[in-house]
């Protein structure tokens, strides 16, 4: 485990300290989570972005709490329309911050999909190109596929509240798709310290302008859509943000990265580890 880097000025600031849960999961196969809602090419992301990660825990809590995955109205004003179970879990989550542990191989696969058009009562098919992001061999196998870090908000920290996610942890069963089929192997929860300085090396997710330093060009990006800015749903308005995984692209190993955090975030330590939120 990487330990995180020794305080420069040694205190810690528990008075800031947020609620997390760690969640340790292993994928059977790999992931396909589409890129892109409005293209027949269905390109898929290397690595499962934020909102995968919340739409994952939200499945078990919506049963956990037996609440539909599409409700009918809006949570906090009761407006009737169709909304997603997953924005009750994503209210109540700060920052989603992932450690990729295993290699991912993109992928696609030409399959042939069907539609019906209801005017011309007739069956229409075509060849589209799937992306699929697989998992390759990891040097540990005592070490999850994914390391997942939620940060809650402090009113989540109740115990009712804390118990719910905890066990809806140990509920996620898929990410993406219902074929990218996933187990937990294990969870974690507790009080997330902030710590006194501005540096450090962290093997986590953070957004990319969180960072004063520059991220080298050998390390994964993505642009996804940062689920604290965007209520779960419909993202065809989203405006994308730049992620940076501590991930090498030639080698695909996981390796940590060295950062600044600017103002506006700070560095946790999460059971000995360093991870960037942004408050």
């Amino acid at each position: 485990m990487l330990k995180a880097a020794p305080p420069q000025k040694g205190e810690l600031l528990s008075k800031d300290a947020l609620p997390y849960i760690r969640v340790g999961i292993d994928l059977h196969w790999g992931v396909s989570v589409r890129k892109h809602f409005f293209s027949k090419t269905r390109e898929t992301y290397l690595v499962p972005p934020p909102t995968t990660l919340i739409g994952a825990l939200s499945y078990g809590y919506s049963r956990y709490v037996n609440k539909p995955e599409e409700m009918a109205q809006e949570p906090s004003t009761g407006k009737t329309d169709f909304y997603s179970s997953a924005e009750l879990v994503r209210r109540k989550v700060i920052s989603v911050n992932i450690r990729v542990n295993t290699p991912f191989i993109g992928f696609s696969d030409v399959v042939k999909i069907w539609w019906f058009r209801e005017r011309e009562k007739a069956a229409k098919t075509d060849a589209v190109a799937v992306g699929k992001s697989y998992k390759g061999l990891k040097n540990d196998l005592d070490t999850p596929d994914l390391d997942v870090v939620y940060f809650l908000d402090k009113e989540t920290a109740n115990k009712d509240e804390l118990k719910q996610l905890v066990v809806s942890s140990y509920s996620i069963i898929r990410l993406g798709g219902s074929h990218g089929l996933a187990s937990v192997r294990r969870v974690s929860w507790g009080e997330a310290k902030p710590l006194d300085i501005k540096k450090g090396e962290t093997a986590f997710s953070f957004w990319a302008d969180l960072s004063k330093t520059p991220i080298p060009t050998n390390v994964l990006r993505q642009l996804v859509i940062d689920p604290a800015k965007t209520p779960a749903g419909d993202y065809s308005k989203a405006k994308y943000r730049e992620q940076i995984y501590p991930l090498r692209i030639d080698t695909l190993k996981l390796e940590p990265v060295e950062l600044e955090v600017v103002d506006r975030a700070r560095l946790y330590e999460v059971e000995g580890e360093l991870v960037v939120v942004e408050h």
